[in-house]
């Protein structure tokens, strides 16, 4: 962390703006150890190897302490007994079987990420060798949504240079963060858990560790805010879409992908019986060789249909909403099939629109909070 991000931050528990440092390490020119006070309500935020971790005080105890391995022993069982179950029935059971052990709403969602973070670089370390086909696929999927993302940038605004942009999620998508970079933007990268800021900051990337729902920034700080498979982490989404426009400026952008619940292979699952899709995980299981499961949802995920989270965008005072398909094709087909089916989804979307992967939406920040009202979309169609 360098000096200079502390001016933009207030206190995420009393909205105060008075913060000093205490028992500063540094690290070259960065601040690599301290300790953040907040002058009127006596909180204090940990820097840990150069991050600064703005949680409350549950979700702090939850990154590090006690919590922590109390939590991962309950669960460590979960999945013999559910591996091949249905998603609803896994987050379901998961969420029954660990209860709130003695922890926050919030001190909970971030144990759940954490686990699945850790839980993931585990599997992928296990099967990657029988999966690097699949990773790549992944890789270029990303690659293709962000295309069509710099694209609409590019449409929308090409005057980044020098502008705050804050990376929500940043998860471990290099070529975003990459080519943000690329166009001179002041970026900062956030997630709720340590983990996926660690390498980052090992390049020297201004990384925050910090909750959506309750942002360490001051208003108006942000030119634009990215938030890319982010909000149905953080439901009610209201409370983390209302965060994201008291840190934007005026006519602040910001841009959210999501996965649409109906996309193709989702359309098709509901078709498909439960004991058959739970015959076809375990085979799936077997094929690569592992006793886990292969996807881990949270019990906090959500996935949000189109309309309701125009609706809450609305309602958070955001206007000027485009949306966009950015990625039509699922990641578990073979690459080729892939590339034919994104190269056929953009050419006739009316087709292909509605059951396209991941799509997009683009708003600004508008002066005032507006209350729930009929919106205009502006690619011509109307949300279903």
């Amino acid at each position: 962390m360098f000096d200079s991000l502390l001016d933009l931050l207030i206190c995420p528990g009393c909205q105060g703006r008075k913060l000093k440092l205490n028992q500063t390490e540094y690290q070259q020119e960065e601040i690599w150890k301290a300790e953040i006070l907040c002058e009127n309500c006596s909180r204090s935020y940990p820097i840990i190897d150069g991050i600064p971790c703005m949680l409350n005080r549950e979700q702090l105890d939850a990154q590090q302490g006690d919590v922590l391995q109390e939590w991962a022993q309950k669960v460590k069982d979960i999945d013999k007994d559910i591996v091949d179950a249905d998603m609803d029935t896994y987050k379901h059971l998961c969420r029954k079987r660990t209860g709130s052990n003695g922890v926050s709403e919030d001190a909970e969602r971030l144990l759940w990420e954490k686990k699945l973070f850790i839980d993931n670089q585990v599997l992928k370390e296990e099967i990657g060798d029988k999966l690097a086909a699949k990773w790549m696929v992944e890789k270029k999927n990303l690659q293709v949504r962000n295309n069509h993302v710099f694209r609409f940038l590019d449409e929308i605004d090409n005057q980044f240079e020098q502008k705050w942009i804050l990376n929500v999620g940043p998860g471990v998508d290099e070529d975003l963060i990459s080519r943000l970079e690329l166009k001179g933007i002041n970026l900062i990268n956030l997630d709720i858990i340590l983990e996926p800021l660690i390498n980052l900051r090992s390049k020297s990337r201004e990384c925050m560790c910090a909750d959506i729902k309750s942002l360490p920034f001051d208003n108006g700080t942000f030119d634009a805010v990215f938030c890319f498979h982010v909000i149905h982490h953080a439901h009610p989404i209201e409370q983390a879409l209302s965060e994201v426009g008291r840190v934007l400026k005026t006519n602040g952008k910001v841009f959210i992908t999501e996965i649409n619940p109906n996309h193709f292979v989702s359309f098709q699952g509901k078709l498909i019986p439960r004991a058959i899709k739970r015959f076809i995980r375990k085979c799936a299981r077997k094929h690569v060789g592992t006793n886990s499961r292969i996807y881990k949802p949270s019990p906090f995920e959500e996935v949000i249909p189109r309309k309701v989270l125009m609706n809450a965008m609305i309602k958070t005072g955001f206007d000027n909403i485009t949306r966009k398909t950015v990625v039509h094709a699922p990641q578990c087909f073979p690459d080729a099939v892939i590339s034919i089916w994104n190269k056929m989804g953009f050419k006739f979307p009316t087709v292909f629109d509605p059951i396209a992967f991941e799509y997009m939406f683009f708003g600004k920040k508008s002066r005032a909070e507006t209350q729930p009202q009929k919106a205009e979309v502006n690619n011509g169609q109307e949300l279903k």
